[in-house]
Order: structure tokens, then C-alpha cells, then sequence
């Protein structure tokens, strides 16, 4: 369990209703480089899941403090969603 720093924190305090503080990633995969030339969407949702634990920080979550009195902590364990996670727009 690790205490989330107060600059992390202050990031989380100020989301609110539809303003969110996320940051997110763009990849674009050229499916013509790949062998047999394409890619499904499906192997991509496995390269990332038979990997994850490589890096168990991807597994941890949030949790509050009892009655909010110090900052929320991160936990470390539980299942991952990959296909929540990662979205497939064509």
C-alpha cells in the first residue's frame, strides 16, 4: 500500500462531475508490418494482458482513507479489465 502524493491528489480533488484529470495514449499500429499483414484486435488485448505482470503497478487501485482523513492510498492486487482499458475505434 502506498499513499498517494499530495500533487496526485490534488489532481484527483479537482475532477468533478464531467471534468476529468486523465491522461491517455494514441498508438497507431500499421497492421501491414505485422506477420501474415494484420492485426486483430482481440491479439492486441492479449499481447497486453499476458504481460501485465511484468509491471504489477497496473494492477493496483484506489482506496479512500476511513471517514476521508488522510489522502486515498494505492493497493496493490485485482483483477484487470484489459478490454476496458484499451478501445478499439475503426
Amino acid at each position: 500500500m502506498q499513499q498517494l502524493s499530495g500533487l496526485d491528489n490534488a489532481s484527483l480533488f479537482t475532477e468533478r462531475g464531467n471534468v476529468y484529470n486523465h491522461v491517455g495514449t494514441l498508438i497507431v499500429y500499421d497492421p501491414s508490418t505485422a506477420p501474415g499483414g494484420g492485426v486483430r484486435y482481440k491479439e492486441i488485448l492479449g499481447h497486453f494482458a499476458e504481460r501485465l505482470h511484468l509491471h504489477p503497478v497496473f494492477s493496483n487501485h484506489l482506496t479512500s482513507a476511513p471517514l476521508g482523513l488522510d489522502r486515498p492510498y494505492w493497493v496493490a492486487g485485482g483483477p484487470i479489465d484489459v478490454e476496458y482499458h484499451i478501445r478499439h475505434l475503426a
